[in-house]
Order: structure tokens, then C-alpha cells, then sequence
């Protein structure tokens, strides 16, 4: 049986493990209804943000017993989460109904636990951050409803390093040592040489991308409408797999070189084998609602809203379910 972590409140689906921890966003409303917008409508980054005026926590459980922390108190709307090399790195919006301003938060934090009590900001003060990826050797971040462009954030590059110029507002998808995946909004994959800032455009997406991976032999993206794995020149789709619609399905999870986890938003798991396309579905017994997905090792993690909490499972419950091919 899945094992029942900590509960789980308003979150956002994205979890981050390390050995020891679960980490995940929480969103909790401020006030009782949003400000007045400045313009009248509905924020300057509208459904992008689905901004209400909210605020919201930096959260984690203990892997050993359980023990649920809030670890930072957040004033303004969590957006995307990641983590590398023992960091916690996200971005957020203040959720004034209108155009940022000089009193406003800043957008793009990191947090190394037990290191610090308050998160540390990073990155310009003048830009929108919303995407963020990570690599093993960097983090990378958008701006696509700000200057636009992407910038790679690390130990050497602290206010962040320009990437992609700031005439595009790319959704990012996965980097590896060489190369950043990303698209705008034609839904074409592109693929940017760190080292020349040169780009190559590739295969169709045909549809938003919501995460994806960099492994050996190739990509691997998700849209809001399929699973995609692609050629490592970023040309050709190997295999489409067609997924159900589902709003806010969190992030999946690449592991072993080989396998992509994900939920949607039911009572079950997947698994895809990029080298065989083959798909393995289970049936989670406590799961009711589930969305995003991590792993760790031989666990997978997920969020589940109908059962508020997070759980844990053995990833050999996949090698024990018939696999199909889509």
C-alpha cells in the first residue's frame, strides 16, 4: 500500500525530493477578495498567473517520520519550483491585480535548508521571472511576460547570465550540458547552444509545453495535450502519446535514464519507457486526485488534492502491471 506522508493544502503539484525530504509550494489567500485591478481587468499577467491575491509557503515532510515544516512564509503567489545541488530555487508574483512596482517583492528566490532562515533573492530586480528549470549545472529562468528572454543563474553568474535575447518569451522545457530546450508561442521545439547562443528550430510540439527532460539519446516533452519523445537533434518525434485533458497536473518525473512518471489527476500512475514507448499504468490504492509526480531511487512521490496529503510507493509496482503500447 502507498504510505501517507503529510497532508497537503492548496498546493502546487510540483514536489522536489531529496534523500532525506519532500518539498512542495503551498497557495493560501491573504484576503478575503483580490484588489481592484489597476487596469481594470483581471492582472497584467492574467491567466498566466491565474492571480488572485494570495500568499503562500515554502513546505517540507520528513521522508523518516513524516514531520510536516513550514520552512518560509511566503508574501505573494508561488509559481514554479526546483531545486540543484542541496538549493531550492522559485519564482513568484506579487498578485496586485496590476503592473509590478517599485514596493512589489522580488520575483525569483533560493533557499539552501538548514543554511538560512529567509530565502535569499537572486536574479535582476527589473525582470518577470515565471519558468524555471534546472540543470546539473545551472538553473535557468523566463521572462516571457517581462524584458522577455531567458537567463541561466549559478555560482558564477549570480545576477543571471543572458541566454535567449529579450525579443523572445520562450516557455522552457529541459537543458542538458549543451543545450537549452525551449519554444515560444509557434509550439516549435528550439534548441540553444549555451556556448554560441546559436538556435536550431525542430519538431512541432503542436500544443504548450508543461515539462520535459534531456536524456541520452533525446528529449522528452509534455504538452498540455501529449507526451512527446524526440530525437536528440530535436528534429524528429519518435513517439506521440496521446494524454486526457487535466488543468493543473503538476510536473512528471524523468528517472533511471529511461523512465517518465506522471498522474492525471486520477486514481492512477504512469510510466513511460522512452526506449520501448511501452506504458505501464497502476492503479494507486489511496489515490484519488493525484497530480505531480517526483522520484527518487525506488519511490515515487505524488501530490493528491482529492486526498489532500502527499504519498509515497514502491516504482516495482510498475515491473509488476502488463505494459501496453499506446
Amino acid at each position: 500500500m502507498p504510505l501517507r506522508m503529510a497532508s497537503y493544502d492548496s498546493g502546487l503539484c510540483d514536489l522536489v525530493v531529496t534523500p532525506s525530504h519532500v518539498y512542495w509550494l503551498e497557495i493560501h489567500d491573504r484576503r478575503s477578495s483580490p484588489p481592484p485591478s489597476k487596469g481594470g481587468g483581471s492582472g497584467a499577467y492574467g491567466a498566466a498567473l491565474m492571480c488572485d491575491e494570495a500568499g503562500g509557503t515554502l513546505t517540507r515532510t520528513s521522508r523518516r517520520d513524516g514531520e510536516k515544516v513550514t520552512l518560509v512564509k511566503l508574501d505573494y503567489r508561488p509559481y514554479d519550483l526546483t531545486a540543484r545541488d542541496g538549493t531550492l530555487y522559485w519564482t513568484g508574483a506579487p498578485c496586485t491585480g496590476g503592473a509590478r512596482g517599485q514596493d512589489d517583492p522580488d520575483w525569483f528566490w533560493s533557499y539552501r535548508d538548514g543554511a538560512s532562515s529567509e530565502p535569499t533573492t537572486i536574479g535582476a530586480k527589473d525582470r518577470s521571472y515565471l519558468g524555471i528549470i534546472a540543470s546539473e549545472a545551472s538553473v535557468f529562468v523566463s521572462d516571457r511576460f517581462g524584458k522577455g528572454g531567458a537567463l541561466r543563474v549559478d555560482e558564477a553568474h549570480p545576477d543571471g547570465e543572458p541566454i535567449l535575447p529579450d525579443n523572445e518569451q520562450p516557455w522552457l522545457i529541459a537543458a542538458d550540458g549543451r543545450r537549452l530546450a525551449w519554444t515560444d508561442r509557434s509550439w516549435q521545439l528550439a534548441l540553444t547552444d549555451l556556448a554560441t547562443r546559436s538556435t536550431t528550430r525542430g519538431a512541432p510540439l503542436d500544443a504548450m509545453p508543461m515539462d520535459g527532460s534531456a536524456f541520452a539519446n533525446g528529449w522528452l516533452v509534455r504538452t498540455t495535450e501529449a507526451i512527446l519523445v524526440i530525437t536528440a537533434d530535436g528534429k524528429t518525434v519518435r513517439k506521440r502519446f496521446t494524454i486526457r485533458p487535466y488543468g493543473d497536473r503538476g510536473n512528471g518525473a524523468f528517472a533511471g535514464g529511461r523512465y517518465y512518471y506522471w498522474a492525471d489527476g486520477d486514481d492512477t500512475l504512469s510510466r513511460l519507457d522512452v526506449t520501448t514507448g511501452m506504458v505501464a499504468r497502476v492503479r494507486a490504492p489511496e489515490a484519488k486526485r493525484a497530480c505531480g509526480v517526483a522520484v527518487d531511487g525506488d519511490t515515487i512521490f505524488w501530490a493528491d488534492r482529492g486526498r489532500e496529503a502527499v504519498f509515497a510507493w514502491r516504482t516495482s509496482i510498475f515491473d509488476e502491471t502488463p505494459p501496453e503500447d499506446p
